[in-house]
């Protein structure tokens, strides 16, 4: 886009009015408090700043039409970017790539870098910092876990949250308490993602438990899900902690999924380091 618009015929400022309403409603409702989106799909968080920074970048093409550049959707939008952007690069692996959790496609969205540089060629106000060597997603159910041990270092992404939002579960997978695992740039731990939305064999491998990096028990998925964006019966978390100390670093997770079979109990899961030492 270029130069200065001006806004539309009057008729249109009513419809404007209510988009910005919608818009601001939505934000509040799928942006969570640790800069996620609410669907947890990496993908469709990426995609969701891109259209965020879009109506940045109209708030100032159509710099003359104060409400959509002073509005309340305008503001929040330009609150939560910085947020988002943290999210992904806690999501991102050092190859520059984001998790494949839930429903996530490389083709899908832009990556980090790609978001990170249309930010900055509008001058959207970041905070911008390496993450932390534990980084707790809690809001949206993913941690990141990085260790360096010398010359490698070692990033985990965990996937250790419930199913959410639990009235729109389309785009999750029955992945509870998997995740990736990469050493230096390389990828050495990964799921599978999606490939389409068919309702076929092929959508029910990917969603189900086997096709990623977690415990199956009995043949059983952790979380019901059937159709091509159906969930029936899901893994509730029902604990999530972390503990550092010193040089170790240490998260765990237990989720409800199983619980519906015959004799079996909530599943837990721990990941912990420390120098020279992964276990999981």
């Amino acid at each position: 886009m270029t130069g200065v618009q001006t806004c539309a015929l009057p008729v249109s400022l009513s419809w404007l009015e209510d988009g910005l309403q919608i818009t601001s409603d939505e934000i509040e409702e799928q942006i969570l408090f640790d800069g996620g989106h609410f669907e947890r799909s990496p993908a469709y968080h990426a995609r969701m700043v891109a259209d965020l920074l879009d109506v940045i970048q109209l708030s100032r093409v159509y710099e003359d039409c104060s409400m959509l550049a002073d509005s309340l959707a305008a503001n929040r939008i330009k609150s939560r970017v910085d947020k988002m952007l943290k999210w992904q690069q806690a999501m991102t692996h050092p190859d520059g790539t984001f998790a494949l959790f839930n429903d996530s496609a490389y083709d899908q969205a832009p990556s980090l870098a790609r978001l990170t540089d249309y930010a900055t060629a509008l001058a959207v106000e970041r905070k911008d910092q390496p993450p932390a060597r534990l980084v707790m997603l809690r809001e949206s159910g993913y941690a990141r876990l990085t260790d360096q041990a010398s010359s490698v270092t070692m990033t985990a992404l965990l996937d250790v949250g419930s199913i959410g939002p639990s009235y729109q579960p389309g785009h999750a997978h029955a992945g509870t308490l998997s995740f990736e695992l990469s050493l230096n740039d390389s990828r050495v731990i990964v799921d599978t993602g999606t490939s389409h939305y068919t309702e076929d064999a092929e959508r029910y491998r990917q969603r189900g438990t086997a096709a990623h990096n977690a415990v199956v028990v009995d043949g059983a998925d952790s979380s019901e899900v059937w159709a091509s964006h159906r969930v029936a019966r899901r893994a509730v978390v029902t604990t999530l902690d972390s503990h550092e100390e010193h040089d170790a670093c240490k998260i765990w997770a237990e989720h409800t999924g199983y619980e519906r079979l015959r004799g079996v109990g909530k599943h837990r899961r721990e990941w912990s380091v420390r120098p020279g030492r992964s276990e999981e």
